[in-house]
Formats: structure tokens, sequence, C-alpha cells
């Protein structure tokens, strides 16, 4: 199980095969972690689970914040470190917001940030995939996709790979996959 969560070559090809169109890929780059920062601003609503005299308390958000940033640092330690480093930018923010507006605004806040910014990736695998996204291992997609958006987006401003051939590597591996897909479909229509 946990080399299948590290293999960051394989689950990478997976998500840049479902995200080919680039209207789809540009509204997963843009939605997705406004979506994190909505999870993190629900999470910061939810009683703490243990109160702590130094640090006050220990809720939710926190404890999923340090799953995202453990596993971020074991898919790529650069890459990784800067992935955490956003995800402690966004904890940190959406507790602040939280703080300032109160829970009943906080609660609408974040509840239409979640329904707006679902929305778009939505519709980019519905209009312009033709296909529905990925909700079958919704947890793996929630932990692991802004990662890869993170990725793509130092990939295209830096050209940094986690390692040299990575997306040649992934290259081969997003070919072989809709080969597969492919041959699936024609069986399945015969």
């Amino acid at each position: 199980m946990a080399k299948q969560l590290i293999d960051l070559e394989t689950h990478f090809a997976v998500y840049t095969a479902h995200h080919t169109h680039p209207v789809n890929s540009m509204a997963h780059s843009l939605f997705v972690w406004p979506i994190v920062f909505s999870i993190f601003m629900l999470l910061h609503l939810t009683p703490p689970i243990i109160k702590f005299p130094v640090l006050e308390q220990l809720d939710l958000a926190f404890v999923l914040a340090t799953v995202y940033c453990v596993t971020y640092m074991l898919l790529d330690r650069r890459a990784g470190f800067l992935a955490s480093i956003l995800c402690l930018f966004c904890l940190i923010s959406s507790g602040s917001l939280v703080n300032r507006l109160g829970f009943p605004l906080s609660l609408k806040v974040a509840l239409a940030l979640q329904l707006f910014c679902t929305t778009g990736p939505v519709i980019g695998h519905g209009a312009f995939e033709k296909q529905a996204p990925a909700t079958g291992y919704l947890p793996h997609v929630f932990l692991m996709e802004p990662f890869f958006i993170f990725l793509e987006a130092l990939h295209k401003l830096f050209n940094y790979e986690p390692y040299p051939c990575f997306y040649a590597n992934v290259n081969k591996k997003i070919e072989s996959n809709l080969k597969q897909w492919q041959t699936t479909k024609l069986v399945k229509m015969s």
C-alpha cells in the first residue's frame, strides 16, 4: 500500500490522462486549491479533538494539513516542501478567516466556495473531457490532486521534474493507459 501511494509516476500518469483538455486542466488549476482552502474552513468549524495548554486546540484542519504535508514530502522532497508551504498557508489563512467571520458566516462562505469551485472541474470533465470525474477513489483524489496541479505548475513555469526523465516516463504510461482504455471501450461496445 505504501509503495502504491509513493509511486508518483503511475498516479501522475493516471491523473494527467484524465485531464487532457486545456480548459478542463485550467479549471482544475484555478479551483482545486480554493477547494482545499474551503475544506480547511469547514474543518476549523468543527470542535477541537484535543485541547492543549500550549497549542490551545488540535482541530481536524490541522490533522488534515499534516496528512497533506507528510504525503507531499513523501512524493517529492522539493516540490512536496513547496506544496506543504502552500498547504500551511491555506490552513493558517482559513483559520484566520473563520475567526474573523464567525461561525454562521464562515459556514456560508465555505459552502458557497465549495459549490462554486467544485462546479468548474465537474463541468470541465463533462463538457470537455466527455467523461465523469473520477469519484471511485475520492479520498485519493482530494489528497493527490492538489499536489499534481502544483507539480504541473512547477513544470510549466520552471520546467521542473522530480527526477530526470520523469515526464518522459509519465508520457509512456499515459499512452499505454489510453491504448488500454480504448481497447476495453471497444470490447464493451461489441
